[in-house]
C-alpha cells in the first residue's frame, strides 16, 4: 500500500511540474562565430546547430 501512496504522489508531482513549465518562453541564444560561416569546419557547424536551434522556435541572432 505504501509504494501504491507513493507512486501516486510521485506522478502528482510530475504533472504538477510539468503543466507550470507549459507556456514559458523559450530563451534567447547568441553566438560570435570566429570565421566565415561557410568555412567547412567548426564555424559551419556552429551555425548549422543555431539555425537548427532557431527552427525549434528559439530565438537565435550571431555576429
Amino acid at each position: 500500500m505504501k509504494k501504491i501512496i507513493a507512486l501516486v504522489a510521485v506522478a502528482v508531482l510530475f504533472a504538477a511540474f510539468s503543466i507550470s513549465t507549459v507556456g514559458k518562453k523559450l530563451p534567447s541564444v547568441g553566438y560570435v562565430l570566429v570565421g566565415p560561416k561557410t568555412d567547412g569546419g567548426w564555424s559551419m557547424r556552429h551555425y548549422q546547430g543555431f539555425m537548427s536551434l532557431e527552427k525549434h522556435g528559439y530565438k537565435v541572432g550571431g555576429v
